[in-house]
């Protein structure tokens, strides 16, 4: 019995002692950009529909899928799944802060993961390390988290959860919204929703374009994705070392790095001293000139 197979019985069994299976809307679909080898996810699905679960609360689970075996991930290839930031809440007419918490749990199914279960709250920040599933090229692949509103009187509007894909073969996706939406009395129509939704996705925190590896953090691993695509001339993506978006990778998006790097830089211990921003700037620049150089060298050769 192969790994779908299982996940399906075993999710058949769980629906039949608990209250929380139902529909599931349209689910994501996670293809890969070819020129680039960045995990793509398609969220232009339905929005999640939070309903009574035994025990109390409220969950969904929406789809998580792979439409074809043609989408660029390879065999045995583990999909994670981020929480990008902080819980987001539309009350009706705006954004504001969170006051309940909505905890993610992963998908029945094969592997191992570091994290089974991720809380999202007003104060929460990036999370990783949660497995979601383990593409066997079937032609559609398929698993479902589970969502759960942890209130026994929460407030209705639209909860929104900002997710990315990840995976050590592909550059990690855009961060994408997934809105979940608690409507007990059904006073919200679909133009409302739709509404709501646009508010959420203007909320949302924007990666830095020097974040070429888009992890939400600007360091030393961002410069190699930029000494790797140096000399692109045209069509490069933020993912290949772009920065300034004008299609070419070269010192003007190393720069952009530098100023990114040095906002981001924080002290790793009380006992170690920093280094000036003075300093930090004249190391980078000899670093970015050293690396020009060879690239001469070896094209002269």
């Amino acid at each position: 019995m192969n790994r779908v197979a299982r996940s399906l019985l075993s999710l058949i069994a769980l629906c039949q002692i608990s209250s929380w299976c139902h529909g599931h809307g349209t689910p994501i679909f996670v293809s890969v950009n070819p020129s680039t080898g960045q995990l793509v996810a398609d969220n232009g699905f339905d929005p999640g529909v939070l309903l009574p679960v035994t025990g109390g609360g409220f969950a969904d689970s929406p789809g998580l899928a792979v439409t074809s075996q043609f989408v660029g991930l390879a065999f045995d290839e583990m999909i994670h799944v981020n929480v990008v930031q902080e819980l987001m809440f539309w009350d009706g007419t705006n954004v504001v802060t969170a006051t309940d918490t909505i905890t993610i749990e992963r998908p029945l199914g094969p592997g191992s993961s570091e994290v089974d279960t991720y809380v999202v709250d007003a104060f929460s920040g990036y999370q990783n390390g949660m497995l979601w599933g383990i593409f066997d090229s079937s032609p559609t692949w398929h698993a479902d988290g589970l969502y759960v509103l942890e209130s026994p009187t929460p407030q209705p509007g639209i909860y929104g959860v900002v997710l990315q894909l990840d995976s050590e073969i592909h550059v990690a996706s855009e961060p994408f919204l997934l809105p979940l939406v608690y409507d007990p009395q059904a006073t919200l129509g679909a133009v409302t929703v739709s509404k709501g939704i646009g508010d959420l996705q203007q909320a949302m925190v924007q990666l830095s374009h020097a974040d070429f590896d888009r992890n939400t953090a600007v360091d030393a691993a961002d410069l190699a994705v930029w000494q790797r695509g140096f000399g692109i001339l045209g069509a490069a993506r933020v993912v290949q070392g772009d920065a300034t978006l004008d299609g070419v990778v070269s010192g003007s998006d190393f720069l952009a790095w530098q100023v990114e790097a040095s906002d981001h830089a924080e002290t790793p211990a009380a006992t170690l001293a920093v280094p000036e921003s003075s300093t930090l700037t004249l190391f980078l620049s000899l670093l970015f000139f050293a690396f020009i150089k060879g690239n001469r060298t070896s094209c002269a050769r």
